[in-house]
C-alpha cells in the first residue's frame, strides 16, 4: 500500500513541475484581457494582483512584449 501511495506523490510532483510553467505563463498572459476589461481605470485589486508582471515590464527585457500585447487588447497607443 505505500507503494501507491509514493505513486501517487510522485505522479502528483510531476503535474505540478509540468503544470506551473503553464500556470505562469497564463497568468502573465490575462493581463491583456484584465486591461482590457477595465480599461485604462486599473482597480487597487488589479493592481495588487497583476504587480509582478508591472514589475516584469519596469524592469526585465519585457517592457516591449507586454506594451505591444496590452496594446493588441486595449487597442489604443
Amino acid at each position: 500500500m505505500s507503494d501507491d501511495r509514493a505513486n501517487r506523490s510522485e505522479s502528483t510532483w510531476a503535474f505540478w513541475l509540468a503544470a506551473a510553467p503553464v500556470v505562469l505563463v497564463l497568468y502573465v498572459l490575462s493581463i491583456g484581457p484584465v486591461a482590457w476589461i477595465t480599461g485604462p481605470e486599473i482597480t487597487t485589486v488589479f493592481s495588487v494582483l497583476y504587480a509582478p508582471v508591472v514589475w516584469l515590464h519596469n524592469h526585465t527585457f519585457m517592457q516591449e512584449p507586454l506594451d505591444w500585447y496590452i496594446h493588441l487588447w486595449i487597442g489604443y497607443p
